[in-house]
């Protein structure tokens, strides 16, 4: 689909702005505290590769998106990263046993999935009891009304234009009612972008015991 595609060919320019007035602050922050075995869904074009430390054991990453795979794979080429896989697939069903990652990673991943719920029960599933999830998400916004009437409004053009991508997913309740409890959170507002993707939700969610 050449829609899909030119989003592709463009989206690391398209985020280029709020990179470098929010999310790679939120990203450095947050994934330096990533450490073991670690999935990363929805990996992208590997905006998140830079930002890993050697506390990563080792890195499976999915991406079920040909275009996004290929400039993933070119951004592994270039890095430091020794232990790592890439998949060719979504989270809707992983291939991985109970149990058996430290940690999960998803940043701006979960807006543009089919089914959010099914992907985050999967999540929770191959994590160890104790495991994390760390996450960085656009999210619905009902606090501000402003922005709120914006995303309903906009909602249907943007998912069409932006290749699945939903601006009123309330992702918070979601990641809770997968099994996850919240060991740290925080919604912030970012800047450089659309003010209907400015609402965030940033932090890290725990398998229970």
């Amino acid at each position: 689909m050449m829609r899909c595609y030119l989003f592709t060919k463009f989206y690391d320019l398209l985020l280029s702005g709020m990179e470098k007035k929010s999310l790679a602050g939120l990203r450095k922050d947050l994934l330096s505290k990533v450490k073991g075995e670690v999935l990363e869904i929805g990996s992208g074009t590997g905006v998140n590769l830079n930002y890993y430390s050697n506390k990563v054991d080792r890195l499976v990453l999915l991406e079920p998106d040909n275009h996004m795979r290929k400039l993933l794979l070119n951004k592994l080429s270039q890095n430091e990263l020794k232990e790592y896989m890439v998949i060719e697939y979504g989270a809707e069903k992983i291939k991985c046993p109970d149990d058996f990652f430290d940690c999960a990673v998803s940043t701006l991943t979960l807006c543009s999935v089919n089914n959010p719920e099914k992907v985050l029960t999967e999540v929770c599933r191959v994590l160890k009891p104790g495991g994390k999830l760390f996450f960085i998400e656009h999210v619905v916004d009902p606090d501000n009304m402003k922005i709120y009437k914006r995303q309903k409004f906009y909602k249907s053009i943007w998912k069409f234009a932006f290749c699945n991508c939903h601006i009123d997913r309330n992702t918070e309740k979601t990641i809770l009612d997968a099994g996850l409890k919240f060991i740290e959170f925080k919604k912030v507002y970012i800047k450089g972008g659309p003010s209907v993707v400015s609402p965030v939700i940033v932090g890290i969610a725990e398998k229970f015991v």
